[in-house]
């Protein structure tokens, strides 16, 4: 018996909702109105119904029937993230750590990743950066409109959200000095966080090649007004200026761009007193002596501590949320660069590694694009990075192990039939 319906419609539809459920669920204020476990379950509970569907639903006209590949478990890819289970667990038991909570998330989610299937994830990212797209475009509306004329009163600013539908959409402003401060945080409970999307979000873009993407994008980064933000623009010029085509054309651009926003900044304030002003608060976080300067020695002192809590647990790492619960004096989680180290040991180490190939597109740069998207926001153990996490694993166990799948389209799926994978 076979279900006539109009799968592609439907699994889109779901893959959709797992899409802007990785977004709702990594940071946003969503996760302050609503239960942040709520989100979380609904989201995995729409992958465990793509999965199941995909397995054991026969259709006359399934999505996946055309692609061998699709329609196959890849037996290394499945063995090594096992291994990806096995040993964060195995560090959290060692250490006793205070909450499994965290555990039983990384396990589900990894595992439904991977059974989902590779083409599938590139679908669900591919939809997460049209979600991200979308959302970078309302907030620029909702930027240049407080910038130019003010919201109106009941768009709430910066702060505790609210069980009101007003309150799903922020505007980060505020006095500084003779100046309104506004930076754009989207949806999300800080624009650092807003920087942490906007960064995977560009690169994806990069990867189809997508202009208006890529120019919305940017100029969501340039209006988030974060410092892991603004290094990461400052190698992507780098990239278009090495890897690049038509580089005099982008050199051209950028000048006109330049010049663009110097005469928008002259008319609205009068002056360019206001470009210098961001500037220094943007530097000063880097001088001892500024008022800014607090923000940098917290970060640079939670990652001094965290890094000892590295080399203390080299082998297992200290299990997952040490750091935030042994290094409560420092101050907030602010890398999930050192976490990983600290909390995953070596283990954190190959997560990085395969973080940075995620990033592979940017060539020679995706080193410090990955290093600094991964210490810029605590991030690490969120819907999206386990996401893309998965997405890694799978890839780099064909590359190593290009040997085998075992193909679900027969009825002894799980006993037999194993054929080449590279062919």
């Amino acid at each position: 018996m076979s279900f006539k319906v109009n799968n592609n419609l439907f699994i889109n539809f779901l893959l959709t909702i797992i899409a802007l459920g990785l977004v709702i669920s990594s940071g946003s204020l969503f996760r302050y109105v609503y239960s942040y476990n709520l989100i979380m379950f609904i989201t995995i509970a729409m992958i465990a119904i793509v999965v199941f569907y995909q397995f054991f639903i026969p259709t006359d006209d399934h999505i996946d029937k055309t692609d061998n590949k699709t329609n196959s478990i890849n037996i290394s890819g499945l063995i090594l993230i096992l291994f990806f289970i096995f040993i964060p667990t195995l560090s959290d038991v060692y250490n006793q750590v205070l909450s499994y909570e965290i555990t039983y998330f990384h396990i589900i989610m990894l595992l439904l990743s991977f059974l989902i299937g590779a083409d599938t994830r590139k679908t669900i990212l591919s939809y997460y950066l049209r979600i991200i797209v979308i959302l970078s475009f309302i907030s620029l509306l909702y930027f240049f409109t407080e910038l130019l004329f003010g919201l109106p009163s009941f768009i709430p600013y910066y702060g505790i959200p609210e069980t009101k539908l007003s309150h799903f959409y922020y505007i980060w402003s505020k006095p500084i000095h003779q100046f309104i401060l506004i930076r754009n945080q989207s949806i999300f409970f800080e624009p650092g966080v807003f920087g942490f999307h906007l960064i995977v979000s560009t690169l994806l873009a990069y990867k189809e090649k997508n202009r208006i993407f890529i120019t919305i994008l940017i100029i969501a980064c340039l209006t988030s007004m974060s410092t892991t933000v603004y290094i990461f623009l400052s190698l992507l010029v780098v990239y278009q200026l090495l890897w690049g085509k038509n580089k005099l054309l982008f050199i051209g651009i950028m000048s006109i761009s330049f010049i663009i926003i110097l005469g928008i900044i002259k008319v609205i304030f009068g002056s360019l007193d206001m470009l210098v002003y961001l500037v220094k608060i943007i530097t000063d976080k880097f001088f001892i002596n500024s008022q800014s300067y607090a923000s940098m020695q917290e970060r640079t002192h939670f990652f001094v501590e965290s890094m000892k809590l590295f080399f203390d647990n080299i082998i297992l790492g200290a299990g997952h949320y040490a750091a935030d619960i042994e290094l409560k004096n420092v101050g907030s989680e602010t890398s999930a660069l050192s976490g990983l180290l600290a909390e995953l040991g070596l283990f954190g180490a190959v997560c990085i590694f395969l973080y940075v190939r995620f990033f592979k597109h940017f060539k020679l740069l995706s080193l410090p694009i990955a290093l600094i998207w991964l210490n810029g926001e605590f991030m690490q153990y969120t819907s999206i990075s386990l996401f893309i996490l998965t997405h890694m694993v799978d890839e780099i166990s064909i590359q190593l192990f290009p040997i085998s799948k075992l193909d679900r389209d027969i009825p002894s799926r799980y006993s037999k039939h194993i054929t080449n994978y590279s062919q």
